[in-house]
């Protein structure tokens, strides 16, 4: 029995060796495998970033316009949808219906309504449109565009342009375009390719204020319009770039240099019918932009001022409350401006 005994104690502890044995193997092995498959881990060369595919660019409008939709070169940027917008940017009485004549772009949706203008100008304009949009994203963030819908009204002759704006209750005897905030339609009289791109352009842009930024003061919404006219219609020009209507053929500006207090404070004339002191205004928000578009402080000026702006599309900023948020933004703008004025318009006249 004893003998019995020790054999089965014998028995149990060489079980037990063997099994402690087993599990040290095992998690011996284990611990192996783990290293050697994070050696393998480590050795795989890092995952290639996803590539975003780029939407390729149409040819030129003017070498193969034919049966091609108008589109958007660029794609930088997408719009929001128009539901996404405020009141004050959309018009009470909008004119614009969607339909197979409109034109789309990444950023609009425009009724071009005129008799026997070219596909070739209408490539143009949407491209230059898209190009001062990109524009407005640099200055606003993407997060605050959107869709603009436009309808273009070109006009043969003047007696149908007057005729058109009398029923909408505008009249000029010397205007060849305006925006009706109420119809969201730019009005031009046709008067060339030329001419008439460069008012389109100019219309748009007061549109686009409308959709993305509300209300505006009038120096900032002609300011831009006049700055983009010319621009945009020559990519080639800088930010000095002779413009005839406001400069002789010298270069030297025609009217009264106006400091930033005596532009803020013209609001009201805006509004008024003096076409020499609406001449004035026009030139000096020209000549403002100009020279705030050409550096990058400008720039920074300018955003500051319209992302301020956009936040309450249904009313302006009043002039002390502008004047305070551009020093506050650049301290020494009024100076930095009369140092550009003398370097780009050395011979400014006294009136």
């Amino acid at each position: 029995m004893t003998s019995r005994r020790l054999t089965l104690f014998i028995l149990l502890i060489a079980g037990f060796g063997f099994l402690r044995w087993s599990y040290g193997v095992f998690w011996r092995n284990n611990e192996e495998l783990g290293a050697i498959v994070k050696q393998l881990q480590n050795s795989l060369p890092a995952a290639s970033p996803v590539k975003t595919i780029q939407k390729k660019p149409l040819s030129s409008p003017e070498s193969n316009s034919q049966n091609k939709p108008l589109t958007s070169k660029r794609s930088i940027t997408h719009s929001k949808p128009l539901s996404t917008i405020n009141a004050c940017n959309t018009p009470p009485n909008e004119e614009f219906r969607h339909n197979s004549s409109t034109i789309i772009s990444d950023h609009f949706l425009i009724n071009i309504n005129a008799q026997g203008l070219s596909d070739s100008f209408k490539h143009r304009l949407i491209k230059k449109l898209d190009v001062i949009f990109e524009t407005y994203a640099e200055l606003i963030d993407a997060e605050n565009l959107r869709t603009v819908r436009l309808n273009i009204n070109i006009f043969k002759d003047k007696q149908s342009f007057n005729q058109y704006i009398q029923k909408n209750g505008h009249y000029s005897s010397t205007i060849t375009g305006v925006y009706f905030h109420h119809t969201g339609s730019a009005n031009i009289i046709y008067r060339g390719e030329k001419q008439t791109m460069q008012t389109a352009l100019h219309e748009s842009v007061h549109a686009i204020n409308h959709a993305l930024i509300g209300r505006t003061p009038g120096w900032l919404n002609e300011g831009m319009a006049e700055y983009f006219e010319h621009t945009a219609s020559d990519p080639g020009a800088d930010s000095a770039a002779v413009v005839s209507d406001w400069t002789d053929h010298k270069g030297n500006f025609r009217y009264k240099q106006f400091d930033l207090p005596i532009l803020l404070s013209h609001e009201d004339y805006w509004y008024q019918d003096a076409d020499e002191d609406n001449r004035k205004l026009y030139a000096n928000s020209w000549l403002w932009i100009n020279y705030l578009m050409g550096s990058d402080a400008g720039v920074n000026v300018l955003s500051s001022v319209l992302k301020q702006e956009l936040q309450d599309p249904c009313s302006i900023l009043d002039k002390d409350a502008m004047y305070e948020l551009i020093l506050d933004t650049s301290p020494y703008i009024e100076s930095d401006y009369l140092y550009w004025l003398d370097e780009h318009y050395p011979m400014l006249n006294s009136e």
